[in-house]
């Protein structure tokens, strides 16, 4: 049975996220400013639908999909084809790069006692971000 997300989600820390955010083509400037970014996350989770909607002090994203529908995404500037999946708990989407220079991407969401965490990877460089409610 899948988690339920549900919930407002705070960033609390980061771990490797530099190394993932070189590694999928974002300059020193961008990498560092978003290291210093603590986004707060709003899952609306109904089922197998999410709206999934980020604020930070420089943006605002809000997504909605389904698991197994394809949907369009656009990751740190570049747009990307993602297909969404349950893998036990944890709620898995591939994502590939739509525009040229996007390397494909594994954004994987899981529920860890009190925490949620988000973990990124690309070509091997894996990054994973804490968030409290």
């Amino acid at each position: 049975m899948p988690d339920d997300f549900n919930g407002v989600w705070k960033l609390v820390r980061n771990e490797n996220l530099d190394d993932f955010l070189k590694e999928i083509g974002m300059n020193m400037v961008f990498r560092k400013v978003a290291g210093t970014l603590s986004p707060t996350v709003t899952i609306t989770q109904d089922g197998d639908k999410f709206t999934i909607k980020s604020v930070s002090s420089v943006r605002t994203e809000e997504y909605s999909w389904a698991i197994g529908e394809p949907f369009e995404q656009k990751f740190e500037g570049k747009m990307y084809k993602c297909l969404a999946r349950w893998e036990g708990k944890k709620l898995v989407v591939a994502a590939q790069a739509i525009e040229e220079g996007g390397k494909p991407l594994t954004l994987t969401r899981e529920n860890q006692g009190d925490e949620h965490v988000q973990t990124l990877e690309c070509n091997g460089k894996v990054a994973k971000r804490f968030f409290k409610k």
